[in-house]
């Protein structure tokens, strides 16, 4: 994978990737793992296949952050909460 570009937008780094496919096909595509957009959260990365893709997404992850967050420790909290109630049993 090769770096072609280091980006930033609204202070957000992000970067242009190009890559060979297992087939051989050129492709490419953007990536943004900034830690301070994606903190707290159980996403490492944010990808996308355009440029105009990718800003929507930092735009949506900075506009929407404590939706995202609450979302997310929500289902946190649901999946415990199920795991207690239905708790694996082997069939051993």
């Amino acid at each position: 994978m090769k770096i072609i570009d280091n980006l930033k937008y609204r202070g957000v780094n992000y970067k242009f990737q190009q890559w060979v496919t297992w087939n051989g096909k050129l492709a490419s595509g953007y990536s943004c793992e900034d830690r301070a957009l994606l903190r707290d959260l159980s996403s490492q990365n944010i990808t996308s296949k355009t440029h105009e893709e990718m800003i929507d997404l930092i735009d949506f992850y900075i506009e929407a952050y404590s939706d995202l967050l609450y979302t997310q420790e929500m289902t946190s909290m649901y999946t415990q909460q199920y795991f207690d109630l239905h708790p694996y049993e082997s069939k051993d």
